[in-house]
């Protein structure tokens, strides 16, 4: 590999690093404010419920996991060989946003006060979609790709 050609590939890896920082701050931020609103409605309601205590566990999942990876994030700029690969950040990634969606929604289920054989089924449906979409990457979600049925536009020539 050219010299040129190595630098880019360690730019890219740094950019890959910072923007998987930013989205386990993130990731933090929204499930420690998630944890709260939970904390508080339990407070008000003062009921005990199977989903509420679910939704806490899966919070601090995503808080644990985001801390964890973003100080996994900075051994990449220590002068160390223990710098996470983007793989391990990938999976650190899906299981921190995988536990937020979940914390949020047996949220929703919780609020929505449906039969509870409906929540315990939506919750794993949900899941099992969310894996779907990351294992089989639809057209939608691939880089440069668009919908079925959509051409791109050219502009004119000036």
């Amino acid at each position: 590999m050219s010299e040129n050609g190595a630098r880019e590939e360690e730019r890219r890896a740094e950019e890959f690093v910072k923007l998987c920082f930013e989205v386990f701050k993130h990731l933090t931020t929204l499930s420690t404010a998630g944890a709260l609103v939970v904390l508080a409605v339990y407070r008000e309601l003062g009921v005990g419920g199977t989903l509420l205590g679910l939704t806490l566990v899966m919070f601090g999942v995503s808080i644990l996991a985001s801390v964890v990876s973003m100080l996994l994030c900075t051994t990449h700029y220590a002068s160390s060989a223990y710098g996470p690969s983007e793989l391990v950040l990938g999976w650190l990634m899906f299981a921190a946003a995988g536990s937020f969606v979940a914390g949020a929604e047996s949220f929703m289920l919780f609020l929505a006060e449906w039969p509870r054989w409906l929540n315990v089924v939506l919750l794993p449906v949900a899941l099992i979609a969310l894996v779907w979409l990351v294992k089989t990457r639809p057209p939608f979600l691939q880089r440069g790709g668009r919908p079925e049925g959509r051409e791109e536009v050219e502009e004119p020539p000036e």
